[in-house]
């Protein structure tokens, strides 16, 4: 309790004297995370409000991951993610839209040819054989996948999982 107290007056005195994107995170951030950067800090040889250096720097990166990682929950840690990345301007990644167009054309392409083979067997063509058979059963267990991959699509498929609200990842 004490040791939550000092770090929240520590952070508020940085929110004062800094307003940085890094400090602004850091006051967003879960108490654990605002312990893990505020023993970084001393470690490394920047100061807090230099945004650039502590969102490049491998050695604080990795040893404020590290500790957010024993000290923090999977919730937690993704939140100091989300914090981090929006703070840092890292890019984010939303591949959403490709992924739906790819289903779709992936959809259509094995129709299409299934349904080919299938107007050919149905004119009598060619006979009925097992390959026939194999190609129905396998496109009746493909068919399911279509919607539920257009379900995922809508929460959070292709998307940065520090994104997602909580209620959309299975912990």
């Amino acid at each position: 309790m004490r040791a939550s107290l000092v770090s929240m007056l520590l952070v508020g005195a940085v929110r004062l004297v800094s307003g940085s994107a890094f400090t602004d995170a850091l006051g967003a951030a879960p108490e654990c995370a605002v312990t893990c950067a505020l023993k970084a800090l001393p470690q490394s040889p920047c100061t807090i409000d230099n945004t650039t250096w502590l969102c490049t720097n491998p050695v604080f990166n990795g040893f404020v991951g590290d500790c957010v990682k024993t000290a923090c929950t999977v919730q937690e840690a993704l939140t100091v993610t989300n914090l981090t990345w929006t703070a840092c301007g890292f890019p984010l990644t939303d591949t959403t839209s490709t992924a739906r167009y790819t289903l779709i054309f992936l959809l259509i392409l094995p129709v299409s040819f299934f349904a080919v083979r299938m107007i050919a067997r149905g004119l009598h063509l060619t006979t009925w054989g097992v390959e026939d058979t194999t190609i129905v059963l396998a496109f009746i267990f493909f068919l399911p996948l279509v919607p539920i991959t257009f379900v995922m699509l809508n929460y959070g498929l292709g998307q940065d999982i520090f994104k997602l609200h909580p209620c959309q990842i299975t912990m």
